[in-house]
């Protein structure tokens, strides 16, 4: 009788001559990963008032990309991304992150670049909080958590009302303009870091899966249907796109979205110039409102160059000052 506790003859001769090794186990960062990560890295400057030993939490703000501006500040690509990380500055009386700023030390608040694969709704910011003495007491928010946190802030009904307008109008044409407005090489600076040719390449690729996820961020999908269907591949979608009535659609909401955007911005002006003071809230530093109008001008200025987004804002001067003023005093 064959015993099951026996290993068979021919297996036993095979590990003898091919016998078992225990190789040690795979550093999780190598020197590659911590250059990487370093690259990534874009901590906040501390204040003059700031004591860093009486806080022992920390927070990352996952974010596509930042852009380096004249004095050396790191600023997000994205406006929903650059409205958290200057109210982040601002509640925590920190300064933005600068080219001199320490980025090696992994305990400082700080940006973090990340793929929208990184967020499991497919899409960014993602904002994630720890406690150096507690490493099991991490708090993660999404794009929505975040927006419905700052939210709570707001203790004006004429304020949530026009940040409500920045929310939807403001933000659809921007969306709408990154994605038929903007040539592939802006879109990938907008949504992709990279450092190496190679790299570019491959994030050329998953450019289509990044858009096909960004119009289902902030509800953009439900307030223009015809336009998200356009960058969907299900098979639905395919053949919708074939009928003429789709086409007319798309064109519609593009057009609407371009005149409530101009509406908007023109309301915003005069709304600033009535109220005769630097920031909306009337108050010596920008509110949630200001940060999220001057994140959007700031970028409509950046990468906005030469098409309508950015022509509306010639006849908005003050909008830009505006937008200007919140940059330096976050800086």
């Amino acid at each position: 009788m064959v015993s099951l506790f026996k290993v068979p003859g021919p297996v036993k001769d095979l590990f003898d001559q091919f016998p078992l090794v225990q190789y040690p186990a795979v550093k999780q960062l190598t020197p590659e990963t911590k250059s990487e990560i370093l690259k990534r890295n874009y901590s906040y400057s501390a204040s003059s008032s700031e004591n860093p030993s009486q806080s022992t939490t920390s927070f990352k703000l996952g974010t596509y990309n930042v852009f380096q501006t004249e004095d050396n500040t790191f600023l997000a690509t994205d406006p929903l991304c650059l409205s958290i990380e200057l109210y982040l500055a601002i509640k925590n009386g920190i300064k933005l992150p600068k080219l001199n700023n320490d980025h090696t030390d992994q305990s400082r608040n700080s940006l973090f670049l990340l793929s929208h694969h990184s967020s499991s709704n497919g899409y960014l910011p993602i904002y994630i909080e720890e406690d150096s003495k507690r490493k099991s007491k991490r708090l993660i928010k999404d794009s929505q958590s975040i927006n419905e946190t700052l939210l709570t802030s707001v203790k004006s009904s004429s304020e949530l009302m026009l940040i409500t307008l920045v929310d939807n109008v403001i933000y659809d044409y921007w969306i709408t303009s990154v994605l038929f407005n903007f040539s592939t090489d802006v879109q990938t600076q907008i949504f992709q870091f990279h450092d190496e040719p190679a790299q570019q390449r491959v994030n050329l690729w998953g450019l289509g899966n990044l858009l096909s996820q960004l119009v289902y961020r902030n509800g953009f999908d439900v307030r223009n249907p015809a336009i998200a269907r356009q960058f969907q591949a299900d098979a639905y979608s395919l053949i919708t796109k074939q009928f003429r009535k789709y086409s007319r659609a798309v064109e519609f909401e593009k057009q609407r979205n371009y005149k409530e955007f101009l509406h908007a911005i023109e309301n915003l002006q005069s709304i600033l110039a009535k109220r005769n003071t630097r920031f909306f809230n009337g108050d010596v530093q920008p509110g949630l409102l200001d940060v999220k109008i001057s994140s959007y001008v700031t970028l409509i200025i950046k990468f906005g160059e030469n098409h309508d987004i950015s022509k509306v804002l010639h006849n908005n001067s003050l909008l830009v000052e505006h937008a200007q003023a919140v940059i330096k005093y976050c800086s």
